[in-house]
């Protein structure tokens, strides 16, 4: 119960703070349809008088005698007239508020789940990469693509029990002005009714929670499907896949059904006992209260429409607590992200390396329990304009020191050196913009190769910026014969280009960046091994200035370098000028 109510007033406190001026507009208008429907109902009283469907004594009650004197302050006779003029008014004021509030409701929905998405979306770029592993990631894009959808569904719910709220005190109110203690009976009963069924809500938010692990497992089973479909069809397991992903889906199928079968089982329920008790209630009032007249009619009519607003009522609370879980996920994932804020842009420019580029003492342990050494106490120290070649085997801390030196992991002790000076924390992420970094797994956007070039840069490159970066690549050929050139629109997977292109288009657009610090993270694997060497021998004569560093196997790559530093177990263990590898 606890943590079904911290999430519901979560959700509240998140949906105002977005909403804003739209709360309080939207609560008014639900304000006035709620009123506007009490006045069409209490004028039902005078219209059923006036037809003749009301004996003698009701042009004496108390109802009657209020509305002829407000009648009489406006100079006007209270007559049949007036009544259907004001009670057609009412009806059309009340449609407009209704369309108005409908209208406002949806757009705060929809405009509520676009923030949403845009909060964690600005999430993911302000939380630490060493925060944001695999697994993480994958929760942040259930969260934006799947959970987004129910956190919007359960706003719009939270909307629509406010409303019926309102309009439910509002027929109350009628009621308790016609007659106090025949409303109290009929709505207490109700209600009651209510209290007695809500001990289902559990298993409907139980319901939502396997509903969000099966999104989860969905997303998971298709993201591997697609970064895998080349190996699943070589394998020949493409139908067992798609047997897990049937599973799955077959599962969330039955989740969902038996929520739509709980829900209309209530609402099925609720309707049955709350017209009997509501046939009870009527009979008593007559029998033994006496009642009678339009005021009678009226609540019968009051009643009437109180049944089926309480099952609405029950109907959103039931979908509110079956997609409330996703908003609890969603909560929990950000707030895990917010306490793994990344370092932020300090004052000042980025600080220049003018003698040389290195870490000392850097100790990097894992977050997630196994305390397993990444890098152990390693020192280095690359000299600016230095080509550097890091060997070792797979594990070895290659691609940590390179995560390190780029300013992007925070290593648990030890320090960036820039010219022999700590770089510090406030300094950090002003380094990263002097850095350039290619993966293996050259990453580029579905998008045009000119904007696969440019977008992280300041302004867009020049064309003769741009032809240079190609050509250092040994790339500009390529694009030269692609359909529409610079404006072909490439895949973010291979497509278009093969893994060796990508990886040389990868590196062009970081030389447009003109980093003091290249990083080639087996940048060049996918390479044959002659235009891998031209790469390496054009960087250095295209881009003297700039200090390289190379993760390389291959004796090709490794022999390009100045120096080498061979890995071992999270050590740099030995440093050799290429002159003694090649002797």
């Amino acid at each position: 119960m606890s943590s079904r109510i911290h999430n519901f007033v979560d959700l509240v406190r998140h949906l105002l703070s977005f909403s804003g001026w739209r709360a309080a507009v939207l609560v008014t208008l639900m304000v006035l349809a709620a009123l506007s429907e009490g006045l069409g109902l209490l004028l039902l009283v005078p219209l059923l008088a006036f037809v003749g469907l009301a004996p003698a004594e009701t042009y004496d009650s108390a109802l009657m005698e209020a509305m002829t004197s407000a009648a009489n302050r406006f100079d006007v006779s209270l007559s049949l007239e007036l009544v259907l003029a004001t009670f057609v008014l009412l009806v059309v004021m009340r449609q407009l508020i209704v369309y108005l509030s409908a209208r406002l409701s949806a757009d705060t929905r929809v405009n509520y789940v676009a923030a949403v998405r845009k909060e964690f979306f600005a999430s993911i770029g302000a939380t630490s990469c060493r925060y944001l592993n695999g697994q993480r990631l994958t929760q942040l894009g259930q969260v934006l693509l799947m959970d987004c959808w129910r956190i919007g569904e359960a706003a719009l719910n939270v909307i629509r029990i406010l409303s019926s709220v309102i309009l439910m005190l509002a027929n109350i109110a009628v009621a308790v002005i016609l007659s106090p203690l025949l409303a109290l009976i009929v709505l207490g009963s109700i209600s009651l009714l209510t209290l007695l069924l809500s001990n289902r809500l559990r298993e409907v938010q139980a319901q939502g929670r396997k509903v969000s692990q099966i999104h989860n497992n969905i997303y998971r089973v298709v993201e591997n499907y697609m970064d895998n479909l080349r190996v699943a069809k070589m394998a020949g397991v493409v139908e067992r896949i798609q047997d897990e992903f049937g599973s799955t889906m077959d599962n969330l199928s039955v989740e969902l059904s038996g929520f739509v079968r709980e829900t209309e089982s209530m609402k099925m329920t609720l309707q049955l006992l709350g017209a009997f008790t509501v046939a009870v209630a009527l009979l008593v009032a007559v029998r033994v209260f006496g009642a009678s007249g339009p005021e009678l009619l009226l609540l019968i009519f009051i009643a009437a429409r109180f049944i089926p607003r309480i099952s609405i009522l029950n109907q959103n609370a039931h979908s509110l607590l079956h997609d409330l879980p996703a908003f609890g996920h969603a909560l929990d994932v950000l707030r895990d992200c917010q306490a793994h804020r990344d370092l932020r842009l300090g004052p000042g420019p980025p600080p220049i390396a003018t003698s040389s580029i290195g870490v000392r003492g850097i100790t990097v342990v894992t977050d997630d329990g196994s305390n397993k050494v990444l890098l152990d106490d390693v020192t280095l120290n690359i000299k600016v304009r230095e080509m550097v070649a890091i060997e070792g085997p797979s594990g070895a801390g290659k691609s940590t020191l390179a995560d390190v030196l780029s300013g992007l992991l925070q290593p648990d002790r030890g320090d960036i050196l820039i010219d022999g000076e700590p770089l510090g924390e406030d300094r950090t992420v002003n380094w990263r913009l002097c850095v350039g970094y290619v993966a293996q797994a050259a990453v580029l956007l579905q998008d045009t190769v000119r904007h696969n070039l440019n977008w992280v840069l300041p302004r867009p490159a020049s064309r003769k910026e741009i032809e240079g970066a190609l050509n250092c690549a040994e790339i500009s050929h390529v694009t030269a014969e692609l359909p529409y050139g610079l404006a072909t629109i490439i895949d973010r997977r291979e497509g278009t280009l093969s893994g060796g292109e990508r990886q040389r288009l990868a590196i062009a657009r970081e030389l447009l960046r003109r980093p003091q610090l290249l990083i080639l993270d087996e940048a060049t694997n996918a390479l044959d091994v002659d235009n891998e060497a031209r790469v390496l021998d054009n960087i250095r004569k295209f881009y003297p200035e700039m200090t390289v560093l190379v993760i390389a196997h291959r004796p090709t790559a490794i022999a390009k370098a100045d120096r080498v530093i061979r890995m071992a177990d999270g050590r740099a263990t030995d440093s050799a000028l290429r002159a003694r590898m090649s002797a």
